[in-house]
């Protein structure tokens, strides 16, 4: 059994293939088109894997993608409703949509395949939480997943028992701890897709001065989290012309009332003050509290003695080494 997983039109687009259970390669496609996040569709990626294995694109037998646009679906639909009027949005969506059904149409460009093959469209969160259990070499415990978003969820939380992988909880757009994090590190002048270990490192530097104020952006109880949205924009703010963009962009996360708050946002390369300093080691403490805030509760429901953490957010150093002064064991992969 041949098995192609791709990874497309998000950042960091990527392939593997698996034969017979086993990963036998992997890559990134900014590895070798030397774009850094690089989100098209991972042509070099999968050449590069297919050329390792020896085989051609006729010998797979499955796709696999991580995405379904039909997760969530009638959350999307109660959401989108929202947002009638808003053409961007939805012409936005539509091309996205377009973008993500096209590997069978890709692989004939690319690649000329003419096999008919079959493609499994994965849920994002499943994929992370799929790729940290099953490549853990463990079979239980709790798997968590947050990242700013993916297919309209943020937040899930499995149990695992035997390998088997059983959703629990999920929390759904515009409620994010991704976003919550990105939009401070936007608001520093880190302004680049990935930049939020630039943030992370510079909250080393600071004092918790400003934790009560950041309460002010989220707040969390009983294993669930919400945005005060009066201080973020993502939900509302879209822009037409970074659809096409080879690169994941974003607009401005945060709005008026953001900067009401903490003042006047850092413009990049400025110099960085003891306010930036402060505000991000007071952001990180309260993202920090969050997670902990969350993990504790999913783990006294499941009583699980093993944490598999996954999804962009799982990259937080900082605060997995919180988590890990308070959980017994855990697994991160990405």
């Amino acid at each position: 059994m041949k098995i192609l997983g791709i990874n497309s039109f998000h950042a960091d687009s990527s392939a593997c293939i698996i034969i017979d259970g086993k990963i036998m390669a992997a890559a990134e496609e900014e590895r070798f088109i030397r774009i850094k996040h690089y989100k098209g569709f991972p042509v070099l990626s999968i050449n590069f894997c297919l050329n390792y294995c020896g085989i051609k694109i006729d010998d797979i037998d499955f796709i696999a993608v991580n995405h379904n646009s039909y997760y969530n679906l009638n959350k999307k639909i109660y959401f989108g409703i929202f947002n009638l009027l808003n053409i961007i949005f939805w012409y936005s969506k539509l091309i996205n949509l377009i973008k993500k059904y096209s590997i069978s149409y890709n692989l004939y460009r690319f690649f000329g395949c003419t096999k008919d093959i079959k493609v499994n469209y994965i849920p994002h969160h499943l994929s992370h939480v799929a790729s940290s259990v099953l490549c853990s070499g463990l079979s239980n415990g709790l798997a968590i997943s947050f990242d700013g978003s993916g297919d309209f969820s943020t937040f899930e939380v499995y149990s695992v028992e035997d390998n088997n992988l059983k959703i629990i909880s999920k929390i759904n757009f515009p409620h994010s701890l991704g976003i919550f994090y990105q939009s401070f590190t936007q608001f520093l002048g880190f302004r680049e897709y990935g930049d939020e270990y630039k943030f992370m490192g510079l909250s080393a530097y600071g004092k918790n001065k400003y934790v009560n104020k950041v309460r002010n952006l989220i707040g969390f109880k009983n294993g669930s989290f919400k945005l005060n949205l009066k201080y973020f924009l993502h939900h509302k703010n879209f822009d037409e012309s970074k659809i096409a963009s080879p690169l994941p962009l974003n607009n401005d996360l945060y709005s008026n009332k953001f900067i009401d708050l903490f003042g006047k946002p850092r413009s990049k390369n400025k110099i960085i003050s003891n306010r930036h300093k402060d505000i991000a080691c007071s952001v990180q403490f309260v993202f920090e509290e969050t997670l902990l805030s969350l993990i504790n509760y999913y783990k006294k429901i499941t009583k699980a003695e093993t944490l598999f953490l996954s999804g962009g957010c799982a990259f937080n150093s900082l605060a997995n080494m919180k988590i890990l002064n308070n959980i017994i064991s855990i697994i991160l992969y990405n």
